[in-house]
This record gives C-alpha cells, structure tokens and sequence, in this order.
C-alpha cells in the first residue's frame, strides 16, 4: 500500500519514517495536515507532505543513518490547535540489522525488514480548539446585572 509521501523507490539509506497524526482525546486520525521535514542544518528535506485518511504521512526521500532530523507541523486543520513543537528525530548508524532511534527524546531500537529497509513510525496527536470558557463565563455574568 502507498502512503502519502511514499514514492516508488526509496532514496538516501533505504529508510521509511512513517509519522501517524491523531486527535488527542479519541485517538481518531487526522488528514490533511501538513507537516516538513528538517535535516540537522534546518534545511528542507523533500516538501511539504499532508497526512491521507487514516492520518499518515511516509517520509522516504533522503533520510540517512547518523542524522539528525526535526519534524514541524506547518498547518493545522481548522478546529485544531497548530502543534508548535519541533520534534527530534535522531537515526543512529546501522549495526547489522538493528537501528537505534530517537524520537522527541525517548530510545527506541528497530531491526531491518527482509529487504535491508529501515521501516519505523510514531504517533503526534493534536488538540481541538476549545472556547474560552472563562470568557464565556464573564459575558453571562455581565447579562444577569
């Protein structure tokens, strides 16, 4: 199955980050938002990419083992809260099969495929936008004087 973002062939070291995109309460994924990859100097790494229906995006074009990456959403959807958080993505070298990963600071260790292809994701959830309770309380104060 292709993803958003999955080209045909994979380029630089045969790496496939796959970010999955969900709602924070109900865990329900989120499509069309849009995220870019940074490499360690702040440069672009391919383009903007949006999540596809089930909320996911694969980033498969240049990425490299030993880099450091920063993942940035750039847009929201309409309701949500744009995540301003830039999320660390570190690639350790290749022991054999086995990869150590970083991700917004927690280790993780991965093992290659049968076709020597590193393949890991992880999850980002957004919030929806709530209205300003406080705000709303203070108007209905001002009504009932």
């Amino acid at each position: 199955m292709i993803l958003s973002g999955m080209n045909s062939g994979l380029t630089g070291d045969n790496i496939r980050f796959i970010l999955n995109k969900t709602d924070a309460e109900d865990n329900a994924p989120l499509e069309n938002v849009e995220f870019q990859l940074y490499d360690h100097n702040r440069n672009e790494v391919g383009s903007v990419l949006k999540t596809d229906k089930k909320g996911r995006i694969a980033f498969d074009a240049g990425l490299k083992y030993g880099n450091t990456y920063y993942l940035k959403e750039t847009k929201a959807l309409d309701d949500y809260v744009l995540d301003a958080a830039e999320h660390k993505l570190v690639i350790g070298e290749k022991e054999s099969d086995v990869v150590q990963v970083q991700f917004d600071g927690k280790d993780y260790t991965f093992s290659l495929d049968e076709n020597g292809t590193l393949n890991f994701g992880f999850t980002v959830t957004n919030w929806m936008r709530r209205p300003n309770m406080n705000l709303q309380l203070t108007i209905r104060q001002q009504r009932h004087r």
